[in-house]
């Protein structure tokens, strides 16, 4: 509702009753929720510190939903910051997570935003490709973990805008080629290069 102070209030009771209930779950996701604020106050330095700090104890207590959750916040984070290439990395550690974990939404929600992020490098072409792909796959019509918006409309977006930005032709042979990928086949590239 865009009342951060309302917020920050309970925020602080959360962290007063923490001391009483101290766990990793609880502990996260107090912390996940001071990262939001953050970045919602356009304090992407701190926020991105506090992810980067939470995902030692996630990794502690395995908590892979947590972890794909914070990988994302990373990118989105270091998308904004104009940080490309570790925009990148982060999704694609997420989209590590949900390919091992067996979940669709969030995995083409990952590719999306791997798309993106090779959309700001000047990778047009493969971002083309995979929004293709993802945009014939059908759960394009389902949520990613807390985004707003199906996956179906961000992909759409930047469908259009690559349509723009790329010479017809080379637009429509990218389109073309990813239309005939599986969503699997080029997560299965991408995870090989993250391994590399």
């Amino acid at each position: 509702m865009g009342d951060l102070e309302q917020a920050e209030r309970y925020l602080r009771e959360h962290d007063e009753l923490q001391t009483e209930t101290s766990g990793p779950w609880n502990l996260y996701w107090g912390r996940n929720m001071h990262a939001m604020l953050a970045e919602l106050r356009g304090d992407y330095v701190t926020a991105k510190a506090i992810n980067q700090s939470v995902l030692n104890s996630l990794r502690s207590v395995s908590f892979l939903r947590g972890m794909q959750y914070t990988y994302g916040n990373l990118a989105r984070i270091h998308f904004a910051l104009e940080e490309f290439e570790e925009a990148e990395l982060n999704s694609a550690l997420s989209l590590r997570i949900s390919w091992e974990t067996g979940q669709e939404p969030g995995k083409l929600q990952n590719l999306v935003d791997i798309a993106k992020a090779w959309k700001a490098q000047g990778r047009r072409a493969e971002a083309s490709e995979a929004i293709a792909a993802v945009l014939h796959n059908s759960g394009i019509d389902q949520r990613a973990i807390l985004r707003p918006t199906v996956i179906r409309e961000d992909a759409e977006t930047l469908r259009s805008e690559l349509e723009r930005e790329l010479d017809l032709d080379q637009y429509q042979a990218a389109w073309e080629k990813g239309s005939g990928e599986e969503v699997d086949d080029i997560v299965d590239r991408i995870l090989s290069d993250l391994e590399a």
